[in-house]
């Protein structure tokens, strides 16, 4: 099953909605694509994990690959929605240590809003 990507903005951040698996081959070279169309608009990105009920290795270093790339944009990568199964691989392999996560994309949302002075005060 291909993965399914919707993408909406707002003005905090350009939400993707992801359905299907998120697993190494034609899925994940889709959402590093996807990605780098939407990164020199707005690097501040939140994939909605609600609909992937699995996720690989390639998966896993997509998501990373996405990260970086949002950061050294400037932006930032979180996650929102994922599920059991996904949530687990993500703590397994350590990379919620290093990507925000949040329940719901209202949360992660929200985490952009709140970043915002900061950044304004760091300039």
């Amino acid at each position: 099953m291909a993965l399914d990507m919707k993408v909406r903005k707002t003005p905090e951040a350009t939400v993707i909605s992801c359905t299907g698996r998120l697993v190494f081959g034609d899925e994940t070279a889709e959402l590093r694509a996807l990605v780098k169309e939407i990164i020199p608009e707005d690097p501040r990105i939140i994939l909605d994990l609600s609909g992937v009920r699995d996720i690989d290795s390639g998966g896993v270093g997509t998501l990373v690959a996405v990260y970086s790339s949002a950061v050294n944009a400037g932006g930032e990568l979180k996650l929102s929605n994922a599920n059991q199964k996904v949530a687990q691989t993500l703590s397994i392999t350590h990379l919620l240590g290093i990507i925000r996560a949040y329940e719901r994309v209202e949360d992660a949302l929200a985490a952009f809003r709140s970043d915002q002075p900061k950044r304004a005060n760091a300039s």
